[in-house]
């Protein structure tokens, strides 16, 4: 069940992460603005580090993969006809957007092991 919420949402957040750089920034891709380029990274991102302090990487790998789905999904379900003759060139170019939202999940990891280990020692 973890995985299939993974999967679905990892899409879903991915396409929804285009919405609020269009309506802060007024342009549809988030490369066109830095404000556009921030949001998507924030929710990817913090999805990511909030689902790796939460639960193990095996869901988050999961997750990230299916953000850049859904980051490539968007564009071309709701884009004009341009977004999907860039579809190609916009798949390469999206693994940039994937940056924040893997070190993010790194860090939730590695803070989440951290907290597991001092607990352990606590008890021991």
């Amino acid at each position: 069940m973890r995985y299939a919420l993974a999967l679905c949402g990892g899409v879903l957040l991915g396409g929804a992460s285009w919405a609020p750089g269009d309506s802060l920034s007024g342009t549809f891709e988030p490369f066109d603005s830095l404000m556009a380029f921030l949001t998507t990274q924030a929710v990817l991102g913090g999805r990511a580090l909030l689902w790796a302090l939460r639960s193990r990487g095996g869901g988050l790998t999961l997750l990230v993969i299916a953000g850049y789905v859904g980051l490539n999904l968007y564009p071309y379900l709701f884009g004009g006809s341009e977004s999907r003759a860039w579809a190609l060139l916009g798949a390469f170019t999206t693994l940039s957007l994937m940056v924040l939202p893997i070190a993010a999940g790194t860090v939730g990891v590695l803070a989440r092991q951290t907290r597991l280990r001092s607990q352990r020692q606590v008890v021991s």
